[in-house]
């Protein structure tokens, strides 16, 4: 093995970047209301229930082919609050509506896939329902004490290698849009 001299130091300088930010309304009520209308009337929920992480989550999946509105709105919004610089090329895959009922759950995951060409970068997740609605299922995202505060159409946007979960649901339930921006290889 061949040993490797450092001939010049680079400084080490700390960068600090937020651990999320927040679009503030970004869909309107009417917009949540189309969305959940879609899954229950022309969606199909799949209940989780995933070998590499533990969850209890009705899923209903969103293509651009059935209302491309919330992949556009979410991506020209991702590119503007991209406070970490990635680069990024898109949506990979389907959007997913997620319905939490009492008790539901995600245990600690990334979204982040090393197996892709274009890894996920970047999670956005959007309230459908109001905040009040539901008791519990808060999303947490990494080690640190700041939980997001997001209601009904809000835009949450966090680095998808973040480790992140969300707490059980009390009561009510917990409705949300989830999408996966991805990029080409970090270098």
């Amino acid at each position: 093995m061949k040993k490797v001299e450092i001939i010049y130091p680079v400084p080490l300088v700390a960068v600090r970047r937020p651990v999320f930010v927040v679009a503030k309304k970004l869909f309107t009520p009417k917009q949540c209301e189309a969305l959940i209308e879609f899954s229950e009337n022309q969606g199909r929920y799949y209940h989780s229930g995933g070998r590499r992480d533990t969850r209890d989550v009705a899923i209903c999946y969103l293509y651009p082919d059935q209302m491309d509105w919330p992949f556009d709105k979410i991506g020209r919004t991702a590119i503007e609050k991209n406070v970490w610089g990635f680069a990024l090329s898109g949506f990979a895959h389907p959007m997913r509506i997620q319905k939490y009922g009492k008790n539901g759950f995600t245990d600690p995951h990334i979204d982040f896939e090393y197996e892709v060409n274009d890894p996920s970068k970047l999670t956005a997740v959007v309230p459908l329902v109001g905040r009040r609605q539901w008791t519990g299922g808060q999303i947490k995202i990494g080690n640190h004490s700041l939980t997001p505060t997001i209601d009904q159409g809000d835009c949450l946007f966090f680095p998808s290698f973040y480790p992140h979960w969300v707490t059980n649901v009390q009561k009510g339930t917990r409705l949300i849009l989830t999408g996966w921006l991805v990029g080409p290889d970090y270098v």
